[in-house]
């Protein structure tokens, strides 16, 4: 890639309500969408969305500079068959069968 050009970027899911942890497995973009408690699985090439798991309990405060504590973000991780979500601000830890 040429340093001076700048690239365009794609919208693949648009209106989500608070997006944070992306995790990519078996061509699907998974996103915790903490906003709803929900995880979801996007198609890559299709960009259909489904919910994956929903209920859990995400953080969804607004960052300020002044006050670090609650900068913590919901994450995801995936391990063959298995993701597992951090529901950043609730203290817990989800396990989810994809």
């Amino acid at each position: 890639m040429e340093s001076d050009k700048v690239i365009s970027p794609k919208v693949i899911k648009d209106g989500l309500n608070g997006p944070q942890g992306l995790a990519i497995a078996n061509g699907q973009l998974y996103v915790v969408e903490a906003g709803e408690g929900r995880l979801l699985a996007i198609d890559l090439s299709s960009g259909a969305a489904k919910t994956v798991a929903d209920g859990m309990e995400c953080s969804t405060g607004e960052l300020a500079f002044a006050d670090t504590t609650n900068w913590a973000r919901s994450s995801i991780t995936i391990s063959g068959k298995t993701a597992y979500v951090g529901g950043a601000g609730s203290g817990n830890v989800y396990k989810i069968s994809l």
